[in-house]
């Protein structure tokens, strides 16, 4: 099931997402996620991670240099014009003078859109609740990308079967604020506007 939900959010991430261009997903294990978390832009130098796959932290300007090297060496031993996987990605951070980034309260990096997640989060077969972020320039298609995300995660069987008096699958989904800095409500998700699909049914419950 794993493999299926990560085949999935890359599969959104080239079409939906235009190839992260719109928007870019990530997933994290919310067990290993402390309270709020917040999302911001420092310089690259000062954004500190454990990039998914790896053991050693970084700076993101530390990663950004290596995986441009490794794209460069790549794109040299295959002949070939483009960057392939995650390295196409890199351009979309070029001269930019702050990276962007997702923190827990603790400090804790989570992700480094639109280039990797922390593997201080990553999930696993084992995981039992996931946090999920989407982080792009219009509100609107973010929610839209959610919706598309949840309700292809629920087809795919993601979730829980139903009470014994009930056939129906269900995933459960926790409804989050997101406020800015000065703490100002800018969305709530999911809202009664959210997820309409047909054959699906939305159940509110208070938490």
């Amino acid at each position: 099931m794993l493999r299926k939900f990560l085949t999935l959010q890359n599969k959104l991430h080239d079409t939906l997402c235009v190839k992260r261009t719109e928007a870019t997903i990530a997933t994290h294990d919310l067990s290993k996620v402390s309270g709020d978390v917040i999302y911001s832009a420092k310089p690259p130098q000062e954004i500190k991670l454990t990039p998914l796959g790896r053991t050693k932290e970084v700076t993101a300007l530390e990663l950004y240099q290596q995986l441009t090297e490794e794209a460069d060496a790549l794109r040299k031993e295959k002949k070939r014009s483009t960057y392939p996987g995650i390295y196409k990605y890199l351009y979309l951070l070029k001269d930019k003078q702050k990276y962007p980034f997702l923190a827990d309260a603790s400090g804790q990096v989570l992700s480094f859109p639109p280039i990797t997640n922390s593997q201080g989060t990553r999930i696993s077969e084992e995981t039992k609740d996931i946090f999920v972020e989407v982080t792009g320039n219009n509100l609107p298609f973010c929610k839209k990308v959610m919706d598309v995300l949840l309700i292809e995660a629920l087809k795919l069987g993601l979730g829980c079967d139903g009470a014994e008096d009930s056939p129906q699958h269900t995933l459960a989904v926790e409804k989050v604020k997101v406020v800015d800095k000065e703490g100002s409500l800018k969305v709530v998700y999911p809202s009664k506007t959210d997820l309409i699909c047909e054959g699906i049914a939305l159940e509110q419950r208070n938490t």
